[in-house]
């Protein structure tokens, strides 16, 4: 399976694999999109019925959806899920053959000095990088210049840029303004050990096909018959899925011995205010006997000094 720890933990890639089956996956219907506004990428995409990250990912990204998990994490660790989501998403393109990606028109089409998710997560691994599947080409359109909004070619692994320009010139080319982005790490970096990515990857394999009744009788079966049944035809598939169930379940543990730290505590901050009530309290009864005595005794002078003034 391909694997991405750093971004995502072991349920959470599982779930997004999940989410890119079946008939929620149209293949060779991806866009990709850089150095274009995100509205702008998400409403040619719904035009021509293709399929950006947000729209593959479904309930994981709708806000308003229970499985979404944006208001669960922090800003930081949310730009993590999404990169987790969008290199496994570039995964699944690559088990296709082709692609397309949104940007600006030459010359300038994509970040300058790299760097962008793009550049360092999608890309590469599209292109079969990681010692996996690329695509058989990847094509581009630039949706911001008019009268080329439907106008595809070739940039990988020919590249077929001087057919465009030979068109539509340089004319339209306007010196983009690039938003500055956080100096990316390498690939290797970015996406852990290179070499265990390409052996996790390889272990893995979709194919993605027409939803048909065994699909149909899988998704009815509870979660574990059907990993039975799956795994009875296809032994070859339980090294991973169980490489993928240690890890949650190490995950789980670890959980489990978080909450155990957390009533642990609770519970001894509890005893501890209990204690200081206790303590309080026996305090606040001495004083009590203590100015009673007091009284009593103030009382008792009182009274030998009356009986003595009587006499």
């Amino acid at each position: 399976m391909a694997s991405f720890p750093q971004y995502l933990t072991a349920g959470e890639e599982a779930r997004i694999h999940q989410q890119f089956q079946g008939d929620r996956w149209c293949r060779n219907s991806q866009v990709l999109w850089s150095g274009v506004l995100r509205k702008e990428a998400q409403l040619w995409a719904d035009e021509h019925r293709m399929q950006t990250l947000t729209t593959a990912m479904g309930p994981l990204m709708d806000l308003s959806h229970s499985l979404c998990l944006r208001n669960q994490k922090s800003s930081d660790a949310w730009g993590k899920y999404v990169k987790g989501a969008s290199a496994i998403f570039a995964w699944h393109i690559s088990r296709g053959e082709r692609v397309t990606v949104l940007s600006p028109p030459p010359l300038e089409r994509f970040y300058p000095t790299g760097g962008t998710s793009y550049q360092v997560i999608e890309e590469p691994i599209r292109k079969g990088k990681l010692g996996t599947s690329a695509v058989s080409r990847i094509e581009v359109v630039h949706p911001t210049v008019k009268g080329a909004e439907n106008i595809y070619y070739r940039i990988w692994p020919e590249d077929e840029t001087t057919a465009w320009t030979a068109k539509f010139g340089e004319i339209h080319v306007q010196r983009r303004r690039w938003r500055t982005v956080k100096k990316a790490k390498t690939l290797s970096s970015n996406l852990g050990d290179t070499k265990v990515i390409i052996k996790a990857t390889q272990q893995y394999s979709v194919e993605h096909v027409p939803v048909s009744p065994y699909r149909e009788v899988l998704s009815a079966l509870s979660l574990s018959l059907s990993l039975s049944f799956l795994f009875s035809f296809f032994p070859f598939y339980s090294l991973s899925f169980f490489s993928l169930t240690n890890r949650m379940k190490d995950e789980e543990k670890k959980k489990i011995v978080m909450k155990e730290k957390k009533l642990g505590k609770e519970e001894k901050l509890g005893k501890e205010e209990k204690l200081g009530k206790e303590e309080k309290l026996g305090k606040e009864e001495k004083l009590g006997k203590e100015e009673k005595l007091g009284k009593e005794k103030k009382k008792s002078r009182k009274e030998k000094k009356l009986g003595k003034r009587r006499s």
